[in-house]
């Protein structure tokens, strides 16, 4: 292992934050017994804001879903909680919108985005937030009734919010402690970390970072902050890029026992990407990043953003307050910042790995011709015979498919910014070339692109 190159990274920071106008941006690399380095870039907020520090707070959004499975799991050590028992063991009066579910789901799917349930994104413009200490207990109750099923429990990977809300009140429910303090008592407390909290009321007694939105052209701070205690478990926490370096030593550590921490990295469900993403248990794994197994999450939630990646040796974290929707693109950015880390720090090869491709075979080619629409949505997508084999046809966009000899098809690789991508951009899915996923034997009635579900229409 190989000390970083603090000042070339940081020059490199700095340029890419000025040419995608990212406010500010805090960094953490540490080893198992030392933080390697913190630092931090830009400002709070560009109307009289401060220097961001390693302990300036973000909000974290779904990387908070990793400190919840680490309180989860601490209750499945401590025997409370079984990851294969229905949650209607804990949650008896839990009710569907698609009959026969709510019997059927693990807390192991929820963990690992294989319930069903839909993605249920934190911010819609239907849902009024809820902001008192009932939020779980409610959204549980009158919410998740409402939300039709994307598959039957167990069948595919789907992102979900809405599983680690349920997971989070299966959790509640069995111990009789309220959500924000037991994550308190098995995550924050044992990690031993100042500033991480889910109250913006807290939150804002430390130095803390403003989002952002773009207006003609100009940054400007968004005076819209929000907080719902119902999706505490899934993406309301504040960290610093402090407490999350100290989060990554406890998880390259033993925060958990041999045996979870063994559970947490397996991988559960494959998403159907040509790098091989797999979801683990609350966390996502990368099982060969140059021959590297690294886990990770990513967050992206109201002008925050955030990313925590490890391995056993190194881990990094990074966190800013960057209108996503607006410049999408520095999120390419961001994975090459981490990236990097891991290269230099590893000592492995430097600059992306593409993905191995070759012609696909005529009857493969055929067995996944068809017309396939997206789970819960109107888009519908074509593959069709092409010159080397396969093509996809996606909103109007052709793309030549190679195979990876995995299940997985890839398209070219483009330069193209990643707002005009045509593909679907979800969680972990910022590739420069689109994925299609399907199964490797028998009939096709399900393929994924870039993750997400199409189900053959003809």
């Amino acid at each position: 292992m190989t000390e970083l190159d603090t000042d070339a990274l940081s020059r490199y920071v700095r340029q890419e934050m000025t040419e995608r106008m990212v406010p500010g941006l805090a960094l953490a690399v540490v080893t198992p017994d030392r933080p390697m380095w913190t630092a931090g870039f830009g400002v709070t907020a560009v109307d009289d804001g401060a220097p961001v520090t390693g302990r300036t707070l973000f909000r974290i959004a779904s990387v908070t879903k990793v400190f919840t499975g680490v309180a989860v799991l601490r209750l499945v050590e401590q025997g409370v909680l079984d990851l294969d028992t229905t949650v209607l063991d804990h949650v008896p009066e839990l009710r569907l919108r698609t009959r026969g579910t709510a019997e059927r789901i693990t807390l192991r799917m929820l963990l690992s985005h294989t319930s069903g349930l839909p993605e249920g994104s934190i911010e819609r413009p239907w849902r009024v937030e809820r902001r008192g200490e009932d939020g779980l207990d409610a959204f549980v109750r009158e919410d998740l009734p409402r939300f039709p099923a994307v598959g039957e429990p167990g069948e595919l990977y789907f992102y979900s919010n809405l599983a680690v809300n349920l997971a989070g009140h299966v959790a509640q429910r069995a111990t009789g402690t309220p959500f924000p303090q037991l994550l308190d008592e098995l995550a924050l407390t044992p990690l031993g970390v100042e500033r991480t909290t889910a109250d913006p009321t807290v939150a804002m007694t430390f130095p803390l970072a403003q989002r952002h939105i773009i207006t003609d052209g100009r940054l400007r701070v968004r005076h819209d902050g929000g907080d719902n205690t119902a999706f505490y478990p899934s993406g309301q926490l504040f960290s610093t890029a402090e407490d999350l370096g100290t989060l990554l030593q406890g998880l390259m550590g033993d925060l958990l026992s041999p045996r979870m921490t063994a559970e947490m990295r397996r991988p559960h469900a494959d998403v159907g990407l040509a790098r091989g993403l797999s979801s683990g248990l609350a966390c996502m794994v990368e099982p060969d990043y140059k021959g590297v197994t690294r886990i990770g999450h990513e967050g992206v939630l109201r002008g925050y953003c955030a990313k925590i990646a490890w391995t056993d040796r190194v881990g990094v974290a990074v966190v800013y307050n960057h209108e996503y929707n607006e410049h999408p693109r520095f999120f390419a950015s961001r994975d090459r910042i981490v990236d990097r880390v891991f290269d230099e720090v590893l000592g492995l090869p430097p600059g992306p790995v593409p993905p191995p491709a070759t012609s696909v075979p005529g009857p493969v080619a055929e067995r996944l011709t068809g017309r396939y629409a997206k789970v819960l949505s109107p888009s519908v997508v074509e593959v069709r015979p092409g010159r080397d084999g396969l093509t996809l046809l996606l909103e109007g966009v052709e793309l030549p498919l190679s195979a990876t000899g995995r299940g997985v098809f890839v398209g070219p690789r483009t330069d193209r910014d990643l707002a005009e991508l045509p593909w679907p951009r979800t969680p972990y899915v910022i590739d420069d070339h689109v994925s299609v996923g399907a199964p490797e034997n028998g009939p096709v009635h399900t393929i994924t692109v870039n993750g997400q579900p199409y189900r053959r229409v003809e």
